[in-house]
């Protein structure tokens, strides 16, 4: 992944929940708000780890904040819908992780890295299809429904490269120390969420 020259910000936003309907989910998989962020913040430290790290760019400081904005049965749990999340790494850079359990038009995740010499955005508008409406209301198309239509090629290619490593044909892409790293943000980003306070990573 070639990513522009001396990278300030990501961004990752994830959607969970599809609605067929005023108040009517399409999918039950959706993460819970909570749960949905501290997914996100592992893999921010996990599958993007290359993209922070390169540069001296590990997670040094990061605040995390919950609303209950779409379910009210939610807060009952002690969870939340919608979460915010803003981790700084060691050079200042800034990433945002946004999640939700509800998207009206379908499952949406995306992800955002701005540089000095441009923007790199991968998952924008995902499409169901090949197919596009244009009539007099506009230009669009169909988007996935929830995660497992959205990444069903890609969990695929996965379990295909863990075999592979298994049997010694490639090297596994991350280490160990990736999937801690990934855990330890996680853990501290649920830690800000409960707590309302910022977390030293």
């Amino acid at each position: 992944m070639t990513l522009p020259p001396r990278m300030f910000s990501a961004q990752i936003s994830r959607n969970s929940f599809g609605s067929a309907g005023a108040g009517t989910p399409r999918s039950s998989c959706g993460q819970r708000g909570a749960h949905g962020a501290f997914l996100e913040a592992q893999r921010l430290g996990q599958a993007n780890q290359p993209v922070v790290a390169q540069d001296g760019g590990e997670a040094e400081w990061l605040s995390a904040s919950g609303s209950v904005l779409t379910d009210p049965a939610i807060a009952d749990l002690g969870d939340f819908d919608s979460t915010a999340v803003t981790i700084r790494t060691k050079k200042g850079r800034l990433c945002q992780i946004n999640t939700s359990r509800r998207a009206a038009y379908g499952y949406d995740q995306r992800f955002e890295v701005i540089g000095t010499a441009g923007k790199l955005q991968i998952g924008e508008h995902a499409a169901r299809d090949r197919v596009v409406r244009s009539d007099a209301a506009g230009v669009a198309h169909a988007v996935t429904g929830d995660f497992h239509e959205r990444f069903e090629m890609a969990f695929a290619h996965e379990m295909a490269a863990f075999v592979a490593a298994c049997r010694g044909v490639v090297p596994l892409s991350f280490t160990l120390a990736d999937a801690m790293e990934a855990m330890r943000i996680g853990l501290a980003v649920t830690r800000s969420l409960h707590s309302g306070m910022p977390e030293v990573v």
